[in-house]
């Protein structure tokens, strides 16, 4: 006989048998419905993280306009002539930059850029370093 037909040493009889398969089921049945009730609350949690984007980003926009509309129409119109002109001087070094880069040193940069919008994580982890490294280097020269 086989050790799942024996308990303690005796022969289970074909009642005792079936009592512990019904068992076996019922724990299978709350098992499952454990197991779903997870599920449905990885779905709740995800709906209700949706709603809080999109509450948070109605909020955002209320702000903005609010902002907007606190904001005296001469300095939003200085605001935006400034921002016009920093685009202006950012595109002009930008294409300044572009044509005095060699050609090896541009594809390598091309290369990295690709690299670093592959490895989200990784560049930020080079960024702190580069940002310590920066402030070590500034703090020795202080001394």
């Amino acid at each position: 006989m086989s050790s799942e037909s024996q308990h303690n040493g005796r022969t289970l009889s074909p009642d005792e048998l079936r009592e512990r398969v019904e068992g076996t089921r019922e724990q299978l049945g709350q098992s499952v419905e454990e197991l779903a009730g997870r599920v449905d609350a990885k779905a709740r949690m995800r709906e209700r993280t949706t709603a809080i984007t999109a509450r948070t980003r109605e909020k955002a926009a209320r702000v903005a306009r609010l902002a907007q509309d606190r904001t005296p129409e001469p300095v939003r119109r200085k605001a935006v002539s400034a921002g016009t002109r920093i685009g202006q001087g950012a595109a002009a070094v930008a294409g300044t930059v572009r044509s005095r880069t060699p050609a090896p040193v541009s594809e390598k940069a091309g290369q990295a850029a690709r690299a670093a919008r592959s490895r989200p994580g990784l560049l930020a982890v080079v960024a702190a370093l580069l940002v310590v490294w920066a402030g070590t280097r500034r703090s020795g020269k202080r001394r």
